[in-house]
């Protein structure tokens, strides 16, 4: 049997040179977060029970070996030598300093149980003719080692692009990882095997030889034929059992695959990242993975060292690991402890009937609209809001798929979970397709209500895949996939992104009377103002009907109020608002008249702001904007905006540099005149 090598390709003079950028999809969240969130989802994908019993749910073992636990640099020295001239050649882009040769190997290792493995042919590269007739056989070999960037488009699959792995490298000062696969069923040969992976960057040595970035430590073959690759994996039964026992695997003989990621690539004070301890890998894996675990999809092992204990982390125990999630105070948190309390109740089969509720299919180019749910939904989803309970939302959204013969029309669904809490500061919605967090989605954050959007499988879930970059941490409106697959899929991924914020505003205009002037307590004269001037228009028949006289002429019909200034909203990225001379400007008793009014989000409450949303001061953000004369800027500080009228005339203030996503409104608007008697 060969020897395993390192094997690295020589570029060929001429040849452009590309390095790979994959990894800078990556650099959203710590690398531990990263390298939990990419080996899950690809156990998850490669799970052989998917919608089963429930009795085999996915088994991850995590395992990091500490200093304590850590390969001596001896035993590490078979998987390195071979590699150490390109490890040290300058410009390759690895970090300096290098892990010295007499430095033990600080590592990780992430298994999988109950997944198929790296299934696929190794010796042959697919065919065009066979990638297109794969059926549900996708050569996972093919893609986990040698491809990068290429969509699978598959179904109900938590990753697709293919990039993900780099992750793995990236974790490694070495820039390198290995793979240990044992697949399901005996016609794949080998069926038991490890490969090593090093990402380097394109690189010269001393004598000016080019190398390509990318190493392969396995097995050189020959072979005539034209699509043979003769970069095998190591199938050597010793050299496996070796490999197994350097770094403290489980897997014996079950299907499934083990991750080792040597020479870790540790935190440090001034850079990103969670060390890897038991506490910070039990978060990692909650915050990613909450709803899969709810669900019984994952079961989660997690071991620091090798005298440590290993935690259970599965449906059963998640109450009593839930406490290493952050609260809402921590600026950097998505998923909480509250947003574990909402998600285990809502998706409980305990959980009241009342607290369930189904909209009303918004159509084929969805938007929302209140009359997706009855007065009586939504008074009672207020009910239970105000009583603080939560409140679990069904809502259909058909997908059309472009086909080859048309459009495809698939009825899909999500979920909406949500609850009122006292929150140190605004919040988004926790975002979970397939099990998996979505953790930078453009919505909006909400003061008083923690909230969370689950999408399980079907077609709302295929069509969010394809609106997701290589990290599967956004949906982007812009995606090639998404435009080429799908009709009006903006629509789709708007009235996704909205969904929270839009059942909060409907439940908000279910007791609200129907108004022919709606925004007139907010635009209009000052309720204030309007019942003062309602008391000096009564007549005296008014006054002998409320004392009692009887009166057979019909009242005066009321007289239409005028404002004296107006609001008119200011659209697009530089979202904000005008402030206009009104039309009852002219009938001002007297001037200079004072004008103030507080400016803030609108919300489920009603006007809303904390120093956390903006400063009207704050000329970085903010820009205020005057025309005309007649009026003067008195003070705008953080959300108090102050004007002097100083006669009748036009004008015009734009205030604006707001979040696009929520809507800005004016509140407590008050008139001052230049004496008490005026």
């Amino acid at each position: 049997m060969k020897e395993a090598t390192w094997i690295f390709d020589k570029v060929a003079p001429g040849t452009k040179q590309r390095d790979s950028v994959s990894e800078e999809f990556f650099t959203n969240g710590t690398r531990l977060s990263a390298i939990i969130r990419e080996s899950i989802q690809n156990s998850l994908d490669a799970w052989t029970n998917p919608g089963g019993d429930g009795k085999h749910p996915v088994r991850v073992r995590i395992y990091h070996s500490g200093e304590t636990g850590a390969l001596s640099a001896s035993a590490y020295a078979k998987y390195r030598e071979t590699a150490e001239e390109r490890y040290s050649s300058p410009k390759n882009g690895l970090e300096r300093p290098l892990p010295g040769t007499d430095e033990n190997c600080r590592f990780i290792c992430i298994e999988d149980f109950n997944t198929s493995g790296l299934t696929g042919r190794t010796d042959f590269e697919p065919t065009d003719e066979e990638e297109e007739s794969h059926g549900e056989e996708w050569n996972y070999f093919n893609f986990f080692f040698r491809e990068n960037g290429t969509s699978k488009g598959q179904k109900d699959t938590r990753g697709s692009w293919g990039a993900g792995k780099c992750v793995f490298q990236r974790a490694s000062r070495l820039k390198t990882s290995f793979a240990l696969s044992i697949r399901d069923g005996e016609r794949w040969t080998p069926r038991e095997f490890f490969v090593g992976v090093s990402t380097l960057k394109i690189h010269r040595d001393a004598s000016h030889t080019t190398w390509a970035p990318d190493g392969w430590y396995g097995i050189l073959v020959s072979g005539e034929a034209v699509n043979q690759i003769p970069k095998q994996p190591v199938s050597d039964p010793e050299a496996i059992a070796t490999f197994k026992r350097d770094f403290n695997l489980l897997r014996k003989d079950e299907p499934g695959t083990s991750i080792v990621i040597p020479y870790l690539r540790l935190s440090k004070e001034d850079e990103e990242g969670a060390d890897y301890d038991q506490n910070s890998l039990i978060r990692a894996v909650l915050e990613n993975f909450l709803v899969a675990i709810i669900n019984g999809e994952l079961e989660v092992e997690i071991q620091d060292g090798p005298t440590g204990i290993p935690i259970q982390v599965n449906a059963q125990t998640l109450s009593a690991h839930a406490g290493k999630l952050p609260m809402p105070g921590n600026r950097s948190a998505i998923v909480t402890r509250l947003h574990y309390d909402l998600i285990a109740q809502a998706l409980s089969e305990t959980f009241p009937q009342g607290g369930k509720f189904e909209a009303k299919s918004p159509g084929a180019k969805p938007d929302w609209k209140d009359e997706m749910f009855t007065r009586e939904q939504l008074r009672a989803m207020k009910k239970r809001l105000v009583a603080r309970k939560p409140i679990l939302v069904d809502v259909p959204m058909p997908i059309l798929k472009k086909g080859e013969n048309g459009n495809e029309n698939a009825e899909g669904r999500f979920r909406v979970a949500i609850q009122r809490a006292d929150l140190e500061r605004p919040m988004s919605p926790a975002f979970f397709r397939l099990g998996l967090l979505v953790d930078a989605v453009r919505t909006t954050t909400m003061n008083y209500y923690v909230s969370a959007v689950i999408v399980e499988k079907g077609a709302v879930a295929d069509m969010l895949v394809a609106a997701e970059p290589p990290s599967h941490n956004e949906w982007k409106q812009d995606a090639d996939r998404l435009a080429r697959n799908y009709r009006y899929p903006k629509k789709h991924l708007t009235f996704v992104q909205m969904a929270v914020r839009s059942i909060l505003d409907a439940i908000d205009s279910s007791d609200r009377e129907k108004s022919f002037e709606p925004l007139a307590d907010v635009f209009g004269i000052p309720k204030e103002i309007e019942e003062e001037d309602d008391e000096k228009r009564k007549t005296k028949k008014d006054v002998d009907k409320e004392d009692g006289a009887d009166s057979t002429e019909p009242p005066a019909p009321p007289q239409a109020k005028k404002a004296f200034v107006e609001f008119p909203e200011i659209q697009g990225e530089r979202k904000g608002f005008k402030i206009v001379s009104g039309p009852g400007l002219s009938q001002a008793k007297a001037f200079p008249l004072l004008i103030s009014f507080k400016v803030g989000y609108d919300t489920f409450r009603g006007m809303d702001w904390s120093p956390f949303d903006f400063s009207l001061d704050d000329s970085k953000k903010i820009q205020i904007e005057k025309s005309g004369d007649c009026v003067t800027i008195e003070s705008a500080k953080q959300n108090l905006f102050k004007i002097r009228v100083d006669k009748a005339g036009d004008f015009e203030i734009s205030v604006s540099g707001f979040d696009p996503n929520r809507d800005v409104i004016v509140d407590k608007i008050r008139y001052q005149y230049p004496s008490e008697e005026d």
